[in-house]
């Protein structure tokens, strides 16, 4: 691709991941966290796992405990992240063997390094697609009903989009399916629970990084998300998620038709071209694992100073 081609796919980068995102909706007027019964970190970027962990602490602080859902099964390329390093520290600090090293358990091992109390979290990693994961908390909100009437989800930008119209869309189908499958009688006052959403403020260029593997190609993987929003949005609205609140104007939807026509494996298309990028991406994924590991465990490291410093917790070195 030629350089002036790459500047204006980055630009177009920049756009979409500013202005196709949702804003964090989870302060009241006097910038307190409010408090939610459920925290919910999702999707491969440890990030959201962060965050969930910083939401956990402000909430503690403020007399609660919520429960922490980390969600996730296995995706097209995060099934080729099953790091046996971490895996084995997640044993350790479970004290117990577990399965396959999903997404979920990934996002359960920054939650535990960063102070999160066993007994609070809870790992979801049955689901494959963002319906399924909805499924999912939909079972646990209806098995736990004492904390099931508020729920804050913590979101890439990337992802807040769409999950938030999806969440909204199917979260009521979800939990009757979860009511009827333990029989469970579905009255007229069926409450669903309050949902509320913190999204990270990250800018593109660093949410483009090894520990969540978007840097891959140079940040190849990113502009391959990016390329799907806006086509999702548009293509599955009133069937798996609502329609947008406010329509999109024309420089953004200019600038996913650009990305999409470059970056196509997450709009589910597999010719000749998507298979060579999807096996570039394959390829600098298995050759940076140790980079990924290494980030996320600096990351781990700054974070856990800047919560002892917030919250006046003491992390075992």
């Amino acid at each position: 691709m030629k350089k002036s081609k790459k500047v204006q796919v980055w630009w177009a980068a920049e756009l979409v991941h500013e202005k196709l995102r949702i804003q964090s909706n989870c302060f009241d007027y006097s910038g307190q966290v409010i408090k939610s019964r459920v925290i919910v970190c999702i999707d491969d970027d440890p990030w959201s796992a962060v965050w969930a962990s910083w939401l956990f602490h402000k909430m503690l602080g403020q007399g609660s405990a919520p429960v922490v859902l980390c969600v996730g099964g296995q995706g097209l390329l995060s099934r080729h992240t099953d790091n046996k390093e971490l895996k084995a520290e997640l044993e350790k600090m479970l004290g117990q063997k577990i399965g396959i090293f999903t997404e979920a358990r990934r996002l359960q091992y920054v939650c535990l390094s960063l102070g999160v109390f066993p007994r609070n979290l809870y790992v979801l990693d049955k689901g494959t697609n963002t319906g399924a994961n909805i499924g999912e908390i939909a079972e646990f909100l209806v098995e736990h009903p004492e904390v099931s009437e508020s729920i804050t989800f913590a979101l890439t930008p990337r992802l807040s989009l769409r999950f938030e119209r999806s969440f909204k869309f199917q979260i009521q189908e979800a939990m009757r399916k979860a009511c009827a499958k333990i029989g469970q009688t579905v009255t007229n006052d069926f409450r669903l629970p309050e949902d509320r959403y913190f999204v990270g403020g990250q800018a593109l260029s660093n949410a483009c990084s090894w520990v969540n593997g978007k840097k891959c190609c140079n940040g190849e993987m990113m502009l391959h998300e990016l390329a799907s929003i806006l086509d999702r949005c548009d293509r599955y609205a009133g069937k798996f998620q609502l329609p947008l609140e406010q329509p999109v104007d024309e420089e953004t939807r200019k600038a996913a038709a650009l990305l999409a026509s470059c970056y196509r494996i997450k709009l589910g298309k597999m010719g000749i071209r998507e298979i060579m990028q999807y096996l570039r991406l394959f390829v600098s994924l298995k050759k940076h694992q140790r980079e990924m590991v290494e980030e996320l465990k600096q990351i781990i490291r700054m974070k856990r100073r800047e919560f002892e410093k917030e919250f006046g917790i003491c992390f075992i070195r």
